[in-house]
């Protein structure tokens, strides 16, 4: 059976012997698998949250981090929900990792919302050349970072969301 120069998709040459079904079933996955790599999926990948300081426990919260990469080109999401047996630990600096390390610095907007009195803040965080350590987690409100009190005392269902887009190394 005979392969298509560009992609290396399979098809049936005309000296070959009639492969039928089973052509169809190696061309399908052979085309599945070439646009996959092409437009990416999103995958989930293990964010480690921290700080400079003790751990922050996340007890029954929700911390969901996915990515999706296509070429050297990766967008991440890591959405923070506190649950009511999270400790975030006061006053210390947030930090998240992620998945692959990147070319050069990169800054991501953030959502951080208080649920009650349902209050959003904008932020941003940065993620430095050569690592994957995301800090530098700041408030827009002129507060200073993100510590488990500031910008406000947080609460169950209050959120830390940050979406973003950089060159991985």
């Amino acid at each position: 059976m005979a392969n298509t120069p560009v992609f290396g998709w399979p098809y049936q040459g005309r000296l070959d012997q009639p492969h039928g079904p089973n052509l169809g079933e190696k061309l399908a996955l052979a085309i599945e698998a070439t646009v996959n790599s092409i437009v990416g999926q999103w995958l989930p990948y293990p964010t480690v949250w921290s700080t400079f300081g003790p751990a922050p426990v996340l007890g029954n919260g929700t911390l969901v981090s996915r990515y999706s990469q296509i070429g050297k080109t990766t967008h991440l999401s890591i959405k923070l929900t506190i649950g009511s047996t999270t400790n975030p630990q006061a006053g210390q600096l947030w930090r998240f990792t992620a998945p692959v390390a990147a070319a050069t610095d990169a800054v991501f907007p953030l959502l951080l919302e208080d649920a009650v009195p349902g209050v959003r803040w904008p932020g941003s965080a940065v993620l430095g050349a050569g690592g994957i350590g995301i800090d530098r987690v700041i408030a827009a409100d002129g507060t200073g970072g993100v510590t488990g009190n500031a910008p406000f005392a947080w609460a169950v269902n209050d959120i830390f969301w940050l979406n973003g887009t950089y060159e991985a190394a």
